[in-house]
């Protein structure tokens, strides 16, 4: 007897259950289920699974339609998908700062183009910090998906002549996306985790048992009756339908065994997917495979709640990850296990009201069934517009701002032809950008992670780093108008290089044997300012900003009037002697780099930052940091007014 296609299977909505809950727990208790977003590759599955068992039928009764397909995509995709998207931009509005709203902006513009992927592809890893504030992370996957099913489709219908064909060529092209997996996880993990041909394998996976099911109902068996019809079993004639029931147990006790083992399977995070996202991929396959008559499927997929929990997965998973981002946002990630299980039981409620009076109301009416698709289509435009205006608008930073913002203008710059530069790493392009001068007065020669040290280098890199410095020295002592030179870094990035790069270094050119990077790092100092002084220039050493090393979250220290209080960390309020106590022996050891160069000049950025017991993250309304090592805008404009006032006294023989 021939069984029908695609009859409803209850415990593929509770396998479905089983993947959102896994990724709904490790994302809100981390700690506990580390593993649980292998929730995602088994979604892979099931959707490359029901979407090919879709196709291939319509193919099959010559009632394909590449317009239908992406109409029934729409009216099941968009949906939930404008709510979340339209709640992250209305919410993120009351309670996001400017830089916090404009990664929402363009991640929002990103989901509404399914993008996502590439979007957090560019803008660093999965398990990067900042992405405790991306409410919209997610949605990466939901890009992989549609981005395979634009192509997708297509293969099959032209591959429809020819069964045995198509099945080769999407062996070949999973072979080779698996492949790729192992491979690109090894050397780029952030590719290999986003970017779709490393994903492919997984909707693949799902594919081919489409493909062997449809094969068998073609012969009029089921898939179990493929295998046990084989040569292999020709001594079990009269035990065929004991040997299914038999075969159905064992791959759902092996999928459930190989899910199970990929949750506790120890590994590091960056070494995933790669071959150890086979594990959840083949399980999930296994559990499909033996059918909702088999043990596992039939007593732990099949339950109704669990079945129900699986209903809603789609607007669950688009839901818990914004609602948790935002609880960590709103308490500056100080939350409690109340408080995470507060999250989970919101996004229930929040899934729950979505599915069943959005999202099944118009996936399931037929009326209008190309006319919603359209209006969908329309919104989901506006969502990513809108994304793109808050984006291009910087976050809309006007939204809570009150104060005027500190400007350098009200210090004149005093110089005819003369102009002074500034030299060094980011800390340098912060205080440039900070003082907003005009280009006739000021030179920057900087580059992030560079102090621009003479005769440094790093123990990795060749000579292309350390040729800047050249160029930038070159340049400064061939211009007869720069009079002065800043030189501004992060110090402890240098002299700590030892501990925080493992196997690099930071050492001197020539090589100083058994000099460490904190002596390279001041003997390059030194020898800088030998330079430019022997050269007739005057020098101003910047010492570094206190670094912010034990503050959770630099934003949250903020005193700014956002609609949606935050809760401020304790962590905001830095102590002086903490600062003190960080920088030990640092004013030392650069009084004692410059003791005898003459014409160089020291300015200390903490009197702008700290008074007598504090160091300020928020001072007088204004947010002085940007993160833990670089000040805002605004506080490199306040420290920036400071050091014209120094370029001023130097040139006046007033500041020594």
């Amino acid at each position: 007897m021939t069984k029908p296609p695609l009859q409803y299977r209850p415990d593929i909505d509770g396998l479905r259950a089983m993947a959102i809950i896994l990724v709904m727990i490790a994302h809100a208790f981390p700690t506990f289920l580390v593993n649980g977003y292998i929730g995602v590759d088994i979604f892979f599955v099931i959707s490359g699974y029901l979407i090919t068992s879709i196709i291939l039928k319509e193919i099959s009764k010559n009632r394909f339609s590449f317009v239908e397909f992406y109409i029934r995509r729409a009216n099941r995709i968009f949906p939930c998908l404008v709510i979340v998207l339209a709640g992250c931009l209305i919410f993120g509005w009351l309670v996001l700062l400017q830089g916090e709203y404009k990664l929402v902006g363009r991640a929002t513009t990103a989901g509404a183009g399914f993008v996502a992927n590439i979007n957090n592809y560019s803008e660093g890893g999965y398990w990067d910090v900042s992405n405790n504030v991306k409410p919209l992370l997610h949605l990466w996957s939901l890009g992989v998906e549609e981005q395979f099913y634009i192509f997708w489709p297509v293969m099959l219908w032209l591959a429809s002549t020819n069964r045995m064909k198509s099945t080769a060529l999407v062996i070949s092209i999973a072979m080779c996306s698996f492949a790729w997996c192992v491979y690109i996880t090894k050397e780029n993990q952030p590719s290999a985790y986003y970017l779709p041909f490393s994903r492919f394998w997984e909707l693949m996976a799902g594919g081919l048992l489409a493909h062997a099911e449809a094969f068998a109902r073609s012969k009029d068996i089921s898939i179990l009756d493929v295998i046990t019809h084989s040569k292999i079993f020709d001594w079990c004639n009269k035990a065929r339908s004991q040997l299914n029931v038999i075969l159905a147990n064992s791959f759902s006790i092996l999928g459930l065994f190989l899910v199970i083992s990929a949750l506790l399977t120890q590994y590091p995070l960056s070494s995933f997917p790669g071959s150890y996202a086979a594990l959840p991929v083949l399980g999930a396959v296994l559990l499909i495979m033996a059918g909702p008559a088999a043990l596992i499927n039939s007593k732990l997929l099949s339950n109704r709640l669990i079945i129900y929990i699986g209903l809603i997965s789609y607007p669950l998973y688009l839901w818990h990850w914004p609602i948790i981002v935002f609880n960590y946002i709103i308490h500056s990630g100080e939350v409690s296990n109340r408080s995470l299980f507060l999250s989970l039981a919101i996004t229930f409620i929040l899934a729950s009201a979505t599915y069943h009076f959005v999202e099944k109301p118009i996936r399931l009416n037929a009326k209008w069934h190309s006319k919603k698709a359209m209006a969908l289509t329309a919104l989901v435009l506006l969502c990513g517009i809108s994304g793109y205006i808050v984006n291009i608008n910087d976050g809309f930073e006007s939204r809570y701002k009150n104060y005027e913002i500190a400007s350098t203008s009200q210090v004149e710059i005093s110089a005819k032809k003369e102009k002074f530069a500034i030299l060094g790493d980011s800390q340098s392009e912060m205080f440039a950008d900070g003082m907003r001068l005009p280009t006739d007065k000021v030179k920057v020669f900087s580059t992030a992670g560079w102090p621009y040290l003479a005769g440094t280098s790093f123990l990795k890199i060749t000579n292309k780093i350390p040729k800047l410095t050249d160029d930038a020295m070159s340049e400064i002592l061939a211009d007869k108008n720069i009079d002065i030179v800043v030189i501004a870094n992060m110090y402890n990035l240098y002299t700590d290089f030892d501990e925080f790069n493992h196997g690099d270094k930071f050492y001197s050119v020539p090589v100083v044997p058994h000099e460490t990077s904190k002596e390279a790092y001041y003997s390059g100092l030194r020898r800088t300012a030998t330079i430019l002084a022997n050269a007739g220039k005057k020098i101003i050493y910047v010492k570094s900003i206190p670094f912010l090393g034990g503050v959770n979250s630099v934003s949250a220290c903020s005193d700014y009037h956002l609609t949606v209080p935050r809760k401020k960390p304790k962590s905001c309020l830095v102590t002086r002697d903490e600062i003190e106590k960080f920088r030990d022996g640092y004013d030392s050891s650069v009084q004692k780099t410059f003791h005898d160069i003459p014409g160089v000049s020291i300015f200390d950025p903490v009197p702008y930052i700290c008074d007598e017991k504090y160091c300020h993250v928020s001072k007088d309304g204004v947010l002085m940091y940007r993160d833990t090592s670089h000040l805002s805008h605004e506080g490199a404009a306040i420290v920036g007014s400071g050091i014209i006032k120094a370029v001023n006294a130097v040139r006046s023989d007033k500041y020594l």
